[in-house]
């Protein structure tokens, strides 16, 4: 696989991952066989995501159990803006970003980059 870095910038969620500096390469989980499949657009941004994303101290237990098609658990923050919803970067591969125990769902007024390309900002909170 190409070099993560030199990826050209698919949409909006792309162009401001790319803007973040590349801390790691990516790596996969081999004995599962993961490959990457299509042009979805959650496989290009959890993969960017993981390559700048910091390994937080606390796993979600998805892949703390082995789970997910990357090595480790990666969470992707800048400016204060979480990124996939507050979801790690191996729930976000396939659009599973609601499976996440660290997903923050739109009413609790996280300001936040979804997945398909839109930005919101939200403030306050039920």
């Amino acid at each position: 696989m190409e070099e993560v870095s030199s990826w050209k910038p698919l949409n909006l969620v792309e162009r401001r991952i790319s803007k973040l500096p590349c801390v790691r390469q990516a790596r996969y989980r081999v004995e599962r066989g993961w490959v990457v499949l299509g042009n979805h657009s959650s496989y290009r941004q959890a993969i960017m995501a993981f390559t700048r994303g910091y390994i937080p101290n606390r796993p979600y237990r998805h892949c703390r159990d082995g789970h997910g098609p990357m090595t480790e658990c990666v969470r992707l923050e800048a400016d204060a803006e979480h990124f996939f919803s507050g979801a790690r970067s191996n729930c976000h591969w396939g659009g599973q970003t609601s499976r996440c125990s660290f997903y923050l769902p739109s009413t609790q007024g996280a300001n936040r980059v979804r997945s398909g390309g839109r930005s919101s900002t939200r403030s306050g909170g039920v």
